[in-house]
């Protein structure tokens, strides 16, 4: 009886998390909407990459360094491939490189969340590492100037499970770090 409460306790705070991240990100999505209502024409229209041609890979280490490319010039605007929207980040970036209007984008980044499952636990959940394919284009002929893969952080080796954790929630490594990237390439 009591470990029957205890879990149903377990699962309705599960449950309060969700909610709680649902409620935050229709927050952000609220208090970022009249910027990215002002690229929708450019979301409209953009020709969205579908090669996947060949990608050099960009370790997490290099990232920080500013490894990569020639291609990328600010300001940026940042696309989301899996949402076919604004990438909502992007939103909260520097004005030095984000763009304020469609006709300012000097460069158009769009990214595509991956993840690849690098371990499962022993209590069979999975670990995943987040990574990022990169495309810049150019925002006139929207031709493909350059793509990476930046790889993300690997999740942790193991992990802790009590017996009122809930099996199955999935385990993340750390997403590589976009802006970074893109600043550092530009030496800001």
């Amino acid at each position: 009886m009591v470990l029957g409460f205890i879990t149903l306790v377990a699962y309705f705070q599960s449950q309060k998390r969700k909610q709680d991240t649902e409620a935050a990100h229709n927050q952000e999505l609220q208090r970022t909407s009249p910027l990215r209502s002002r690229f929708q024409p450019l979301v409209s229209g953009i020709n969205w990459p579908t090669d996947d041609g060949n990608f050099e890979e960009i370790e997490p280490k290099a990232i920080g360094r500013g490894i990569g490319t020639s291609s990328f010039r600010t300001p940026c605007v940042v696309l989301d491939l899996s949402t076919k929207d604004v990438w909502l980040p992007w939103c909260s970036w520097p004005i030095e490189v984000r763009a304020e209007s469609p006709e300012s984008v000097q460069t158009v980044v769009v990214v595509e969340p991956i993840k690849h499952q690098t371990i499962r636990y022993t209590d069979g959940t999975p670990g995943y590492r987040q990574d990022f394919k990169v495309w810049l284009l150019d925002p006139t002929s929207q031709r493909i100037k350059d793509r990476r893969l930046l790889l993300g952080g690997n999740p942790p080796q193991t992990i802790t499970v009590s017996k009122f954790d809930f099996a199955g929630k999935a385990e993340f490594g750390s997403p590589p770090d976009l802006q970074r990237w893109l600043t550092n390439l530009i030496g800001f």
